[in-house]
């Protein structure tokens, strides 16, 4: 994104965050430091969007 902030302060929420934008704003999110909640309706895809999430954070 071009605005690389430090959002190590921040908490967001992300819907439709298991796949295409939502699950790319997540990562770079996340990857900036903020706290990401991603808000998804099936369990399995929520699940391996946050392991790639938690992946970028580190």
């Amino acid at each position: 994104m071009a605005d690389e902030q430090d959002l190590a302060d921040r908490v967001v929420v992300i819907t439709g965050a298991n796949s295409g934008i939502g699950r790319a704003v997540a990562a770079d999110l996340a990857g900036r430091g903020a706290t990401t909640i991603l808000a998804c309706r099936n369990p399995v895809k929520a699940r391996d969007a946050g392991d790639g999430t938690a992946a970028a954070q580190r």
